[in-house]
């Protein structure tokens, strides 16, 4: 299991914390008692306000319909935030190295065309459109791209490319202005295996 917390100026709004695996539905009732199931384990959260990966390996198989995660300190009044949560099954995930990016730009996620801005920004890299894949938000415009190259290229040869000059031209081209701009650095992300061509 994975759990990042907030990338929005809140990543410290992450505490210590276990998870459970169980059949049973649970919602906490304010008692102090742990849910149902099992401890599949915990994590610590550091205190340094930044974006982290927690990753929680069960030491034994477990089996259940629901996972719950809980503040290890059920007594506490603290909220327990999450940027992004992921469950696996033993053996279905690989970890692979991606690029990452970001920029903020002006105007509204109806207004953003990803298929172009994704084409002119892979022509402006040098790599195929089909490595990438853009996520956004509403934060004036958030676009998140990642690329991914295939096993064996150079996932850091890729990252030198993708400047912040590079990125803003890509976005100048699109049509777009650009109030910041995070250049492309090499972070591990868990991924379901590709699968085979039929």
């Amino acid at each position: 299991m994975k759990i990042w917390n907030r990338n929005d100026g809140y990543a410290s709004w992450m505490h210590t914390f276990d998870i459970f695996v169980s059949d049973e539905v649970w919602a906490w009732d304010g008692s102090g008692n742990s849910g149902p199931g099992e401890l599949c384990g915990s994590a610590t959260y550091s205190s340094e306000n930044v974006v982290q990966e927690y990753v929680v390996d069960c030491s034994q198989t477990l089996t259940g319909k629901y996972v719950y995660v809980q503040h290890a300190s059920l007594s506490t009044t603290y909220l327990l935030t999450f940027g992004e949560v992921e469950v696996y099954r033993p053996g279905e995930y690989q970890e692979v190295e991606v690029v990452s990016l970001s920029l903020v730009v002006v105007g509204t996620v109806n207004d953003f065309d990803p298929a172009s801005f994704l084409a002119i920004l892979a022509a402006q890299l040098g790599v195929p459109v089909e490595w990438l894949q853009v996520d956004v938000e509403a934060a004036s415009l958030r676009i998140t791209v990642t690329i991914r190259p295939p096993q064996g290229e150079d996932v850091s040869a890729v990252a030198q490319l993708a400047t912040g000059q590079a990125i803003t031209s890509a976005a100048s081209t699109a049509g777009l202005t650009v109030e910041i701009v995070v250049a492309g650095s090499v972070i591990t992300i868990a991924v379901l295996p590709l699968s085979p061509p039929s």
